[in-house]
Formats: C-alpha cells, sequence, structure tokens
C-alpha cells in the first residue's frame, strides 16, 4: 500500500513527542507493508461521508484514520 502524507499531517506531526512520533512512523510503515498485520488493528469504520475509511492502531491510546 502507497502511504500519501497531507500537508496537515506533516504539520501537525512535528508538534507531537519524539516517542509518539516514532510509533506513529512505525504503525505506518508496518501498513505499507502489511495493512493486515495483527498488532495494527486495522477497522473499517462507518461513515455517512465516505464508504472507504480505516483506522489502524498506534498505541492503547491513539489510532490513525485513513482512506483506501
Amino acid at each position: 500500500m502507497n502511504i500519501k502524507k497531507s500537508n496537515l499531517y506533516l504539520r501537525d506531526i512535528l508538534k507531537l513527542k519524539v516517542d509518539l512520533t516514532s510509533q506513529i512512523e512505525k504503525s505506518l510503515k508496518l501498513l505499507e507493508e502489511n495493512q493486515n498485520h495483527p498488532s495494527l488493528h486495522n477497522k473499517s469504520i462507518k461513515c455517512k461521508r465516505a464508504d472507504n475509511l480505516f483506522s489502524i492502531r498506534v498505541n492503547k491510546q491513539y489510532r490513525i484514520m485513513y482512506f483506501k
């Protein structure tokens, strides 16, 4: 899977703590390599505006939402 990071993402990631940033990058790399990896807990999100919205787990506190 190819991941395109938005300008908003690139701006906001600089505001996060270094350890969280590294966890996010690790999760995104894993998503690129294998979107069905069990540690990602990849889930479909039901939404009226978009039918291709998903989320993956970064850690117990944070998830990343993305469009497929």
